[in-house]
């Protein structure tokens, strides 16, 4: 098997640098940020595995990764079985995106004619992405050390095909996983599915208003977000602990989407009074709109994907 990596290394690099120095300030080593992705594809249950790589471009305040491929086993140039994965994230300031999809079937050759014999499709691939920022409460009116309000908060927005526990009770598989974890100065939130065989990935659609808190003018508080998404799906015919033959089913597939942004915002409740980070980014919820370039970056990512695909029989 090939596994040609994307094309668009050099110039999604040169479209961050350039969304690097877009009105953010100079970059600060307070700011990390991470994007990345793993996974891999077989035809016989996973005993023979092809990995999925990643192009990751990055600079000093943002990164971005996107990986895709695909396993094909043909009849008559006609797919009948095979697996597909691709994945993509993204880290700048105060916010993180991430998506995975995954796809495993098997297709008789003519119908009414068993697909035994066409293996076991199966994938895995996951996306993650985190930024960590030290966050100052500043005021250009009030005195070091006078104390203001704040509103720790966070939105998501995500869409998924509802993916979740496949199989017997105590057995089988969960096809598509998510955690979550937001720290926004005193603030935690954390999230995990699934956390058991029966749970659900549902679409989110929150803006979550955290809670208030109490800083003083010059605090340096830590905001932080972290995203992992990932999608296991099987097909075909496979033989059990007990030699019986068993099945997945004839088609698995996983969307899990939160490219529609997960933001952190530290909102000031006393006049006079910002949240700023290292590299001059405000976080207060009426000021966080898309950064134009990072938005471009993202569909580019997307419209990249399709270079790094190749059938392979």
């Amino acid at each position: 098997m090939q596994h040609p990596r994307p094309v668009l290394t050099t110039l999604l690099r040169g479209l961050l640098l350039l969304g690097a120095t877009a009105g953010l300030g100079l970059p600060a080593q307070a700011l990390t940020t991470t994007a990345g992705g793993s996974g891999w594809l077989s035809l016989d249950n996973g005993n023979n595995r092809a990995p999925i790589l990643f192009d990751i471009a990055s600079t000093a305040d943002s990164q971005l990764a996107i990986g895709a491929d695909e396993a094909l086993t043909l009849n008559l140039g006609k797919p009948v079985a095979g697996a597909v994965g691709k994945a993509r994230s993204f880290a700048a300031a105060g916010v993180v995106k991430a998506s995975v999809e995954g796809l495993a079937f098997t297709e008789p050759i003519n119908p009414n004619v068993p697909t035994v014999t066409h293996g076991t499709p199966r994938v895995w691939i996951e996306a993650s992405a985190r930024f960590q920022d030290k966050v100052e409460l500043k005021s250009d009116t009030l005195a070091p050390g006078t104390e203001a309000r704040f509103r720790a908060s966070f939105s998501i927005h995500a869409e998924t095909d509802d993916p979740g526990h496949i199989g017997p009770t105590f057995a089988g598989y969960n096809s598509g996983m998510w955690n979550l974890q937001v720290i926004i100065g005193p603030y935690f939130y954390r999230e995990d599915f699934p956390n058991g065989l029966f749970t659900t990935i549902r679409d989110r659609n929150v803006i979550d208003f955290g809670q208030e808190f109490t800083g003083r003018v010059g605090d340096v508080i830590d905001v932080s977000i972290s995203l992992r998404l990932a999608a296991d799906n099987r097909a075909g015919y496979y033989t059990d602990a007990n030699g019986q033959l068993q099945t997945y089913g004839p088609r698995d597939d996983t969307v899990i989407d939160a490219s529609n942004t997960l933001n952190a915002f530290v909102t000031p409740l006393t006049a006079g009074v910002q949240a700023v980070g290292s590299t001059g980014h405000n976080y207060a919820f009426a000021t966080a709109v898309p950064e134009p370039v990072a938005a471009w970056l993202w569909v580019l990512g997307l419209a990249g994907l399709g270079l790094s695909r190749r059938r392979r029989g």
